[in-house]
């Protein structure tokens, strides 16, 4: 598999990345749901990365790398978090007590995706 990217691709996605910021959309509160969903959240962040890297199976190799990052490793509420539990005490984020079990988190996220 031949891995070149184009350093006119990436530099355009960073110019995106920090443009996007400043611009404004007068969105309906409708639009604002459908963008905040998590499956379209997903799309546009596979579409971002297909445009750097021009690799359909790259692109998807990236997202689910930083959905495993983002919904477990770096999830203070997921059993298998690298988080140190002193640092999340320290943050007065999270106790033992307060950790969800993962039934009842996966059990949200299927509320909130079905809705």
């Amino acid at each position: 598999m031949d891995i070149s990217y184009e350093p006119l691709s990436i530099i355009t996605l960073i110019l995106v990345q920090i443009g996007g910021r400043f611009l404004k959309f007068d969105l309906t509160h409708i639009q604002q749901k459908i963008i905040n969903h998590p499956a379209v959240q997903s799309l546009i962040l596979l579409a971002m990365i297909f445009f750097a890297t021009k690799n359909l199976l790259v692109s998807i190799l990236i997202v689910m790398v930083v959905f495993i990052f983002l919904y477990i490793l770096l999830n203070e509420n997921h059993k298998y978090n690298l988080l140190p539990r002193k640092w999340l005490l320290e943050q007065k984020e999270n106790t033992d007590n307060s950790i969800k079990p993962i039934k009842d988190i996966y059990k949200e996220n299927v509320k909130k995706f079905i809705k």
